[in-house]
């Protein structure tokens, strides 16, 4: 055009061509126009960017400021080429305006230095900014030593290689077509090599994908890539692959679905048949049939619905492939999609479960054209109750009254399952009808039902605020078959058991002696953390007449969070029942113990000392008596522990309590235990007193060490302890027999060990107080 436009002032001397080559150099220089594709193209992307680009060449306050911020001040320069002239038309007009600056072609070599600056050189050139020779000189070495350079990433080498391209260099061409067909490169990186090769059309450029597509073995994804550059060449051997591997099912069906949707471009039936195969398919998964249906509709919006309409009432289909169709139809929408629906679910010589597909999508699509079709379904055989149902809920999602009675009958029959009876109760209560909380707490109640759905049940009517829910709810958290997961849902929706919103109910369960045991105390428990009395008279019988020692004993803990004297009561009662064991009893006394410390001062010490009671349990009641269970005085435990009639470990027990509580009184008496034959006790008694830093059981001490009778474990016993006490006597003991006073080697080489260990700097081992 400007070539016409300026036709009049051409010598007559010059050639045409020669004078369109200068008309088209003029424009380059212009700025405003760029060579790209093998034509000339506006170089801004908006007429906008063109007119600011304008204005910032033509003022030179705003040129200096966009120049100091491109390119920097003096004498900081720019190293590199600035990022922001990566495809910035705006940027390239300005560098292109300052072409001719003093020093200008000096800063574009030094960006040359460096693949990027010297790539973005090598578009600058393509586009026919006029550069400097030595610029362009210097940005082809640059290139030429990465395209050669071996060590440097394919990617940055075949970028190199481009950049030649468009310097006008036709080494770059022949390194990118010996990088396609070295066998040692990627061969990701050598598709993409093929892949400028077809840009700059290269006439051998279709032989790496060729062989590609059709190895067998070559990645999916490769040869996927391969078959498209060979469609862009034209290359009917790309169709074959790609209708070959759209239809393979050997490989993933992304992949299946990306080649028909590439095949569509060359072949464009064979991708419908191949989509609408994926989209009916039984097989594939959801989002691969969604994805198909939507790349149907994409690339034939007239002929997908048609097509998918002709797959659903083909006859000779399977019918999982029809309800496929189908769904497909329900996923386009539409008029067509809608009467294809109803008539499907309309016709009762269809199959059953394709009807059931056709009403599921009709009660999806929320299309008021589809109500009447979803009334006339309710009217169908009764002997399709689950046809009924979908149609039944449809039409309550669209809060149509219709559907009430219906969906009533469907809650109270026997014919469909416990999931359907659900579904048919809540849809019945989404209409506000009072029979669909009747139905839900029939469900959620039934023993017979499996446990999940009496939970869905009670917490739908919990939902719609029904205390009936609170019961069956209160049953599910406390039973203890049920799996724990239900019993945190079923706790979780009544609060945790931590406010009264569930009282009554828990009341209820206790109150019910046809219900576990375990359930009913469980109740009470909960109860009496909320302080409620009125559980106080079934915790009384069920800590005095529950079947087995646990429940009784967590009955009585309960009572004594409401009624302190009944529980501590009960739980004494229970250490001097003979039909409850040891273990029990022990059980009992933690308890006491536990709740009641006050209380239980008195009864530690009544067991102790009764001669009537098992040894465990007394054993365990001075193992017990510490801390602020410690008695006031100490003449109990001083009896027991001089009792010589009794067990040597309830002696010890005692022993062990009259340590905490100290005294001169029973420094004498454990002296005088230090002397007792037996010497289990013996060996107790001097620990104690060595702990006690006692200095006169020195005497004792060594008397037992030095006993040859005494069994040796014993002496070992004392030993260990003697050698860390801060007594003098006590350590002298130790030494003593390290230097050989006790005829035993054994003896003398273990002292000498304690105290070795002893001299050892750092925190003791053995011999602690």
């Amino acid at each position: 055009m400007i070539e016409q436009w300026t036709g009049h002032l051409r010598p007559a001397s010059l050639h045409s061509e020669r004078w369109s080559a200068l008309c088209e150099e003029v424009l380059l220089r212009g700025g405003l126009v760029v060579r790209r594709g093998g034509g000339l193209e506006f170089v801004h992307q908006t007429l906008l960017e063109h007119l600011a680009a304008q204005a910032t060449a033509g003022d030179p306050v705003r040129n200096r400021t966009a120049y100091r911020s491109i390119v920097g001040r003096w004498p900081r320069r720019r190293r590199v080429a600035p990022l922001a002239a990566v495809e910035s038309p705006y940027v390239d007009f300005l560098i292109s305006s300052w072409s001719g600056r003093p020093g200008f072609a000096r800063l574009l070599a030094r960006w040359t230095r460096e693949l990027f600056g010297a790539q973005y050189v090598a578009r600058l050139s393509g586009e026919g900014v006029a550069l400097p020779r030595q610029v362009l000189q210097a940005a082809t070495r640059e290139l030429l030593a990465v395209v050669r350079n071996e060590r440097r990433d394919p990617f940055d080498r075949l970028r190199a290689a481009r950049a030649l391209v468009d310097l006008g260099d036709a080494r770059g061409t022949a390194e990118i077509s010996s990088f396609a067909a070295f066998p040692g490169h990627d061969l990701g990186s050598r598709l993409h090599a093929a892949e400028i090769l077809v840009d700059l059309g290269a006439a051998h450029a279709h032989e790496l994908p060729a062989s590609v597509a059709d190895d067998q073995e070559a990645d999916t994804g490769r040869r996927i890539r391969a078959a498209e550059i060979l469609e862009r060449l034209g290359d009917k051997r790309g169709a074959r692959a790609l209708a070959e591997l759209a239809q393979s099912s050997d490989i993933w069906w992304v992949d299946r679905l990306r080649a028909a949707e590439t095949l569509d471009r060359t072949a464009p039936d064979s991708a419908a048949a191949i989509l609408l195969g994926i989209a009916v398919d039984g097989r594939t998964p959801t989002h691969i049939r969604s994805a198909a249906v939507e790349a149907l509709s994409r690339l034939h919006p007239y002929s997908a619905s048609r097509s998918l309409r002709e797959a659903a009432g083909d006859q000779e289909r399977p019918v999982p492939s029809r309800s496929r169709a189908l769904e497909a139809l329900e996923w386009l929408g539409g008029k067509d999609s809608v009467e294809c629906l109803v008539r499907i679910a309309h016709d009762s010589s269809e199959d059953r479960l394709l009807r059931l597909s056709a009403a599921d999508g009709l009660s999806r699509l929320r299309d008021p054209r589809v109500v009447d079709a979803l009334a006339h379904l309710l009217t169908g055989p009764s002997d399709e109750p689950a046809l009924v149902l979908r149609a039944a809920e449809a039409l309550a999602r669209q809060s149509d009254p219709r559907a009430a009675d219906a969906l009533a009958a469907l809650a109270a029959t026997e014919r469909l399952t416990g999931p359907e009876r659900l579904q048919a109760s809540q849809a019945l209560l989404s209409l506000s009808d009072p029979r669909g909380r009747d139905f839900l707490y029939a469900l959620a109640g039934d023993p017979a039902a499996e446990i999940g759905l009496r939970l869905q049940a009670a917490v739908a009517l919990d939902g719609a605020g029904d205390p009936r829910a609170l019961y069956p709810l209160t049953i599910i958290a406390l039973h203890p078959s049920v799996p724990r997961v239900s019993q945190i849902l079923a706790a979780e929706r009544l609060d945790q058991f931590r406010t009264r919103k569930a009282a009554d109910a828990l009341l209820s369960v206790l109150d019910n002696p046809e219900l576990l045991e375990e359930m009913r105390v469980r109740a009470g428990t909960l109860l009496a953390d909320l302080g409620d009395d009125r559980a106080r008279r079934c915790l009384e019988w069920l800590a005095q007449s529950a079947f087995g020692p646990t429940p009784r004993i967590r009955a009585a803990s309960a009572l004594g969070k409401i009624a302190p004297e009944d529980g501590c009561r009960a739980l004494e009662e229970m250490l001097t029942d003979s039909t409850v064991d040891a273990h029990s009893r022990i059980r009992a006394l933690g308890t006491l113990c536990r709740a009641h410390p006050e209380r239980a001062r008195q009864v530690l010490l009544d067991v102790a000392a009764d001669a009537y009671q098992v040894t465990t349990v007394r054993t365990h009641a001075l193992a017990l008596t510490r801390g602020r269970l410690l008695p006031e005085t100490t003449t109990a435990h001083r009896a027991i522990a001089a009792a010589r009639d009794l067990s040597p470990v309830v002696r010890v027990g005692a022993v062990h309590v009259l340590q905490h509580l100290g005294g001169a009184d029973v420094l004498d008496l454990l002296g005088q235990l230090a002397e007792e034959p037996n010497r289990y006790l013996q060996t107790k008694v001097l620990i104690t007193l060595a702990q006690l830093r006692h200095a006169p059981a020195a005497t004792a001490a060594r008397n037992f060490v030095f006993d040859p009778k005494v069994p040796i474990h014993n002496k070992f016993e004392v030993l260990q302890v003697l050698v860390g006490s801060p007594v003098g006597e006590l350590r002298r003991i130790v030494r003593d027999v390290s230097l050989g006073a006790v005829p035993s080697d054994l003896l003398r080489d273990h002292c000498r060990a304690l105290l070795a260990e002893a001299r050892r700097p750092g925190p003791r081992t053995v011999g602690t107080s």
